[in-house]
């Protein structure tokens, strides 16, 4: 699986709760993460949890991470540390791509997991002079193989280039991602629904599909949608809604209006 968005789009924060909600399932999960740290990324789960409890809390995960707790947060934190699933977090800095697969093998023994890769334009490629198209096509040539050699399932999140910001998201998106969309099973692209409205029909008018855009990031909660550009065993094309709160690192799927 591919995801694909925006930069500051929270492309992390739904493929962290993605991620979570399939832990919770009983898949076997781990998290590849060169930007964020683990601590980091379950201050999110307890910052989403607190809101999902209580919808008028102002404890961010920034705060969280500062120390900030409330009584709530607290019996958060006791039942997350009675938690038994299965899921852990990789903190890579340096790490190139056969170094990441050699970590990743261990964990492929008995159970073949799932895997989110955070994220594909900042994995190092080592000792060679490649174009950055050419490495992104070695990456995702390197994991197809290694899914393929362990059963395992790869969700990678792939950044678009801003030149992207004005239009809808669509194959042509993918340009500066190598051949990706051509080896992943399926691929999802992330986007602010505001994009369907007319006015980003029309290739005019920049200017306001800039001011439009910038709206659309300001609302609370934001309206994000995730489409499916293509699944090689389904159809392609839903659509799936949700609300996004970026200060609480929470999507809440909504049904389409």
């Amino acid at each position: 699986y591919v995801l694909g968005g925006l930069p500051a789009l929270g492309k992390t924060t739904f493929a962290w709760q993605l991620l979570e909600q399939l832990a919770r399932r009983g898949e076997k999960c781990i998290y590849c993460s060169y930007e964020m740290s683990e601590f980091e990324l379950f201050s999110k789960s307890l910052t989403r949890e607190l809101f999902k409890r209580d919808r008028s809390t102002g404890l961010t995960s920034a705060g969280i991470r500062r120390g900030d707790e409330t009584r709530i947060l607290n019996e958060i934190l006791e039942e997350f540390e009675k938690d038994e699933i299965d899921m852990n977090v990789m903190e890579m800095q340096e790490q190139d791509i056969d170094e990441l697969l050699f970590e990743l093998r261990k964990y492929c023994i008995e159970k073949a997991p799932v895997i989110v890769l955070d994220y594909l334009q900042i994995v190092p490629i080592k000792g060679k002079e490649t174009t950055a198209k050419q490495a992104i096509d070695e990456i995702v040539r390197k994991l197809k193989n290694f899914q393929r050699e362990t059963g395992t399932t790869f969700i990678v999140i792939s950044s678009f280039n801003r030149a992207n910001y004005t239009q809808q998201v669509a194959f042509e998106s993918f340009k500066e991602s190598g051949g990706i969309e051509y080896t992943a099973d399926v691929v999802w692209g992330m986007q602010l629904t505001c994009m369907q409205e007319p006015i980003f029909e029309s290739a005019k008018d920049l200017n306001k599909k800039r001011d439009r855009v910038r709206e659309a990031k300001a609302a609370n909660p934001r309206e994000v949608e995730v489409i499916c550009l293509k699944s090689r065993y389904t159809t392609p094309g839903y659509r799936c809604l949700f609300n996004y709160y970026p200060q609480y690192d929470y999507f809440e799927m909504v049904e389409r209006r």
